[in-house]
């Protein structure tokens, strides 16, 4: 780096003179002159970012390495291609907060992390939600774009609506949902605050908030049976555990199947409909298994292709 660009810098402890180190064939080079774009790193953020229980944030690496890896140390950059973290000052543009993070490389991305999930819950962050990452004297700065929509207190709750339709709740199963290895539900957070978490107990709201686990009873509304199941909050969404592995097995749950829930008469009412064996045509396809790629697909540090066990 030039004499000007160290001077930017913000003083690092484990800062080092030397020869440019290259995480890949090509050398880097100084771009924070290009472009006129004031954040040029932009994410729509995933369910896996603001999935508070496994706190980290997953950045393209090809924008990182040009607009943040270029600013880093030759012994930063060295720590990166051997895999290991780089501590990071980081700033919230929103509020003047700063926080110490650390900068991982997994060979196809880079994860932020450290402070994540506290900045996760401080700033309310959901799915769909825009964060800007910039680097600026020495630092990293990150903004997250305001919501559109009016906006929503974390956890308030107000008076019960009148239910506009029986199931309120629905979701198709996927791969994840019906692993009996690793029994949860996963529901998005906002329907369940607006059709189930009205009906419960402030007490009960209480010790959601604080990520502890609440009882309900559930009906399969399908067979009859009762059980006592738990409730519990993760951040952008609650998990549905208890029997859940066992409902799995009873009702032979696939990927595909879809949930519908709702609250009625004090307890959470579940239905998944029986599959109509309409005279559909058979068509016979060259290729049955069809996937569309995920992140862990092509993570090249753990490379596998994880394929689902039954296809319906």
């Amino acid at each position: 780096m030039t004499g000007a660009t160290m001077n930017l810098r913000c003083t690092r402890e484990n800062s080092v003179s030397g020869p440019t180190v290259a995480m890949r064939r090509t050398t880097y080079h100084n771009v924070s002159s290009r472009g006129h774009d004031l954040w040029p790193i932009r994410k729509a953020l995933t369910l896996s970012d603001v999935d508070i229980t496994h706190p980290f944030l997953t950045l393209p690496r090809q924008p990182v390495e040009d607009h943040i890896v270029v600013h880093l140390t030759p012994q930063d950059r060295d720590h990166l291609r051997n895999v290991e973290h780089v501590s990071v000052n980081a700033q919230d543009d929103d509020t003047g907060g700063m926080y110490v993070m650390k900068l991982k490389w997994r060979g196809s991305y880079y994860n932020l992390i450290g402070k994540w999930g506290k900045i996760v819950r401080g700033k309310g962050l959901d799915v769909g939600r825009e964060i800007k990452i910039r680097w600026a004297n020495g630092c990293l700065h990150f903004s997250v774009s305001p919501q559109q929509n009016v906006v929503i207190p974390q956890m308030q709750i107000v008076a019960a609506p009148q239910e506009p339709q029986q199931w309120p709740i629905t979701k198709v199963l996927t791969l994840s949902d019906v692993d009996i290895n690793h029994p949860f539900l996963p529901l998005p957070r906002r329907p369940v605050e607006d059709h189930i978490l009205v009906y419960l107990t402030p007490q009960e709201r209480e010790l959601l908030r604080n990520e502890e686990q609440v009882n309900v009873n559930a009906l399969d509304y399908d067979t009859g049976e009762l059980y006592v199941m738990k409730l519990k909050w993760r951040g952008n969404y609650y998990n549905l555990i208890g029997k859940w592995g066992k409902i799995i097995r009873r009702k032979g749950l696939g990927v595909g199947k879809e949930i519908k829930i709702r609250w009625a008469n004090k307890c959470l009412h579940f239905s998944v409909p029986q599959e109509q064996n309409s005279a559909a045509p058979v068509v016979l396809d060259q290729w049955p298994i069809k996937k569309a790629l995920t992140l862990s697909d092509v993570d090249t540090n753990h490379p596998f292709l994880t394929l689902p066990g039954k296809i319906s």
